[in-house]
């Protein structure tokens, strides 16, 4: 995590460790979700799908990161469940602690953002189901 961390914070400025850890932590996981890396012994690794995304054109790139968040657990989740009914996201990360969730909030709803200005598909029907408490 430190490395990623380093890697990405690459700005110049000296940081503790434990910002690079946190920082890289972060950004690893995420990719993995999406399945830009995977892991394996505590090592990340450039997936299939990692090294063809850094080839592709941004139109390209932009329709691949619509199926990527639409493939994430969580993000398949909530759309699934405002089949039925209106949806707090606060619900789907009850194991978070309200700081935690707090700080995720805004993650979440930038993705949920992305696919909605996505020109390939209608997701407002779906996203004005979701509120965030």
């Amino acid at each position: 995590f430190i490395q990623a961390g380093k890697l990405l914070l690459n700005d110049g400025t000296q940081r503790k460790d434990t910002a690079y850890i946190k920082y890289g932590e972060n950004h690893l996981k995420t990719a993995e979700a999406l399945g830009l890396l995977y892991e394996l012994t505590r090592t990340y690794f450039v997936s299939c799908i990692g090294i063809i995304y850094l080839k592709l054109n941004d139109e390209d790139r932009k329709s691949l990161n619509v199926r990527l968040f639409l493939r994430n657990k969580f993000i398949a989740r909530l759309i699934k469940a405002t089949a039925s009914a209106n949806v707090d996201a606060r619900q789907f990360l009850y194991m978070l602690s309200d700081s935690t969730y707090i700080r995720r909030k805004s993650n979440i709803k930038c993705i949920l953002r992305y696919l909605q200005d996505s020109t390939e598909y209608d997701f407002s029907e779906i996203f004005q189901k979701i509120y965030f408490s």
